[in-house]
């Protein structure tokens, strides 16, 4: 805003908190539509003693992305929506009255209020302050940019246009970390650079666009900030390994696994995959690919012909099925199956479950796979104990 209107609104703010000394010359509130207008320059609003004590006042800002003081006032810097929490420094007062063009809540007499600024922008932030010694006022700004990569949005205004985002699951109707919107580039048609190109069509169908489908519209590929934690992702997401494509691969092409933060949907490899009908289901797998092993089902994925797997999971070939390779998650006493008819069985034995692993881990190694049995005790009562190919497997029933 101008430093007209930014000294309009401290004169309102001071007379406000000064209303019950009858201050003459109170003008009415600045409208709302002046919190649209940038700023041009500092604002010069010392502090304006009625008497007594010498007041202070001045304020910090927590949770911005930078923090700076320029000319001595507060300049906080973040992506929208950024939701910060102000807080006041000084002496000689005890009541606050703050103003917060282009922030919810617009006011607040809190002492330290929290503040979310859903635009980008750039807003004047004023308190006025107040003691036995008269009133006092200081000045600060906030600047909104637009939502990086990876940032929740309501809509694709909030995400930066420059770097080809828009906002995928803007209204609200998608699964888990997803409700809040992704900025992220659509199809990774600029390009992810040193982040993630993540085919997430695997499991479901590819839609067209970003608005196709309700609930669906982050099955497509997507560009997601890559990450070695989850404390590197926003709120709602986690840091986990996704089917990445290269440059210029289409959906559906070969991939590699690479960390990025997504949402904690759908299962990863080792996961259980059956729908609400009981049927194997791929698109309970990130990978898209869901077996009919155990009693829910089992996410893996395809490892054959050059494929990866994730860095949990190890590629396996079954001995009843020579041609086909899958991966599957390693498995110990610490990190167990969850499924009753599935187990931590070693690779190289016999049956028509038994496996191979390539290339080879350490030897000792288990493999979260259909559980071996000797009587049907051991399966029951999701399963049976049925021979196949030489030994016994646990088998739905």
């Amino acid at each position: 805003m101008s430093i007209r209107a930014a000294n309009a609104i401290t004169s309102w703010l001071l007379c406000a908190l000064a209303a019950a000394a009858a201050i003459a010359g109170c003008a009415d509130a600045p409208v709302a539509g002046d919190a649209a207008v940038p700023l041009d320059g500092s604002v010069e609003l010392g502090p304006e003693p009625d008497g007594g004590p010498p007041l202070g006042a001045g304020f910090t800002v927590s949770g911005c992305a930078m923090l700076t003081y320029p000319s001595g006032k507060p300049r906080c810097a973040g992506s929208a929506p950024l939701t910060v929490t102000f807080v006041p420094l000084g002496s000689g007062v005890s009541t606050f009255l703050w103003a917060f063009m282009g922030g919810t809540p617009a006011t607040s007499t809190a002492v330290a209020p929290q503040v979310t600024f859903a635009r980008p922008g750039t807003f004047a932030v004023t308190l006025a302050a107040g003691g036995t010694g008269g009133t006092t006022a200081a000045t600060g700004i906030v600047v909104v940019t637009a939502g990086g990569l990876g940032a929740p949005c309501a809509d694709s205004s909030e995400c930066d246009a420059a770097a080809h985002l828009g906002c995928v699951c803007p209204a609200g109707d998608c699964p888990g970390g997803l409700a809040v919107g992704l900025c992220t580039d659509v199809g990774c048609a600029g390009g992810c650079g040193a982040n993630v190109c993540a085919d997430l069509t695997r499991g479901g169908a590819a839609l067209p666009d970003a608005d196709a489908g309700a609930g669906e519209e982050w099955r497509i590929a997507l560009c997601l900030p890559a990450c070695a934690t989850s404390a590197e992702c926003r709120t709602g997401l986690t840091c986990r390994e996704v089917p990445a494509l290269a440059t210029g691969t289409p959906p559906g092409g070969a991939f590699t696994w690479r960390p990025a933060c997504f949402a904690d949907f759908p299962g990863d490899v080792g996961d259980s995959c059956f729908d609400a009908s009981g049927a194997p289901s791929g698109a309970g797998c990130l990978s898209g690919r869901c077996d009919a092993f155990g009693a829910r089902g089992l996410c893996t994925a395809d490892c054959g012909n050059g494929g990866t797997c994730p860095s949990a999971a190890s590629c396996a070939t079954f001995n009843g099925t020579p041609g086909s390779s899958e991966c599957l998650r390693r498995c110990d006493a610490t990190h167990p199956c969850a499924d009753p008819l599935l187990a931590c069985e070693l690779a190289g034995l016999s049956g028509a479950l038994g496996f191979t692993v390539a290339p080879a881990d350490p030897a000792g190694t288990t493999y979260c796979a259909p559980k071996r049995c000797t009587q049907p005790s051991d399966c029951a009562p999701a399963g049976t104990c049925t021979a196949m190919g030489g030994a016994s497997f646990c088998v739905r029933n």
